[in-house]
């Protein structure tokens, strides 16, 4: 149509009232109402007979009903395009999150590659490098508060092991808005640099991302060992 938007007003004798405010959806039906109203308003002085014939005339009770089936597939039209508006709008939103969920399935897989591989480069672009990341480890004293302090942490790590083996291999994720967290058992294994000692166990791990610049990156890393079952 030629105008999403058409306001019909209808004056019955000296009061003016509002009959429907509907989408336009094909030019031509304007015609319906034009014609309609043209015959309802009149003239006031003869308002009662002429309306009386008007509506008693069959072809002016066809004349209306043309019009009222117009307005009603026209508000049809406009409800079944509103639903597949907002039927799309979900559906993209489900697809977002998708995306975010792999993005951070990615980000959380490299995490642990980086470590094994002890690739300090890349593992430093995987983290977000402000004051409120925190990472816990089995051994830590306190929590590690800051950029520098978490990193200075790993470090130490790669340091006290060699022939490192760091895996979350089935990581569940969650996503909401712009954060995320990933819970799962990590496989570790390494070899203790001072003595040649080889170590290995299950840790049970929890990683905190956040969204920034389109970027998942870290903000928190928590690592406790996993209790053994009781016999």
């Amino acid at each position: 149509g030629r105008r999403s938007l058409e306001r019909i007003a209808v004056s019955l004798s000296t009061t003016e009232i509002v009959f429907v405010q509907i989408v336009a959806a094909e030019g031509h039906r304007l015609n319906y109402w034009k014609s309609v109203l043209a015959i309802l308003v009149g003239e006031e002085k003869d308002v009662n007979a002429s309306n009386h014939r008007a509506y008693s005339s069959p072809s002016i009770g066809r004349q209306i009903g043309k019009v009222e089936e117009s307005v009603m597939k026209i508000a049809l039209g406009s409800f079944l395009s509103i639903f597949c508006i907002l039927v799309l709008g979900i559906t993209s939103l489900e697809a977002q999150q998708q995306s975010d969920i792999e993005m951070v399935r990615a980000a959380n897989k490299a995490f642990y590659k980086f470590i094994s591989d002890e690739n300090v480069a890349q593992f430093d672009l995987l983290w977000a490098h402000e004051p409120y990341v925190r990472a816990i480890h089995p051994v830590s004293p306190q929590v590690e508060k800051g950029w520098e302090t978490v990193r200075a942490g790993f470090m130490s790590i790669f340091e006290r092991y060699d022939n490192i083996h760091s895996a979350m291999p089935k990581p569940q994720i969650r996503v909401a808005g712009n954060m995320a967290w990933v819970t799962g058992e990590e496989e570790f294994r390494a070899v203790r640099a001072s003595s040649g000692e080889e170590i290995s166990g299950t840790l049970l791990g929890t990683n905190v991302f956040e969204k920034m610049d389109g970027k998942w990156l870290l903000v928190h890393h928590h690592v406790s060992l996993a209790a053994k079952p009781q016999k």
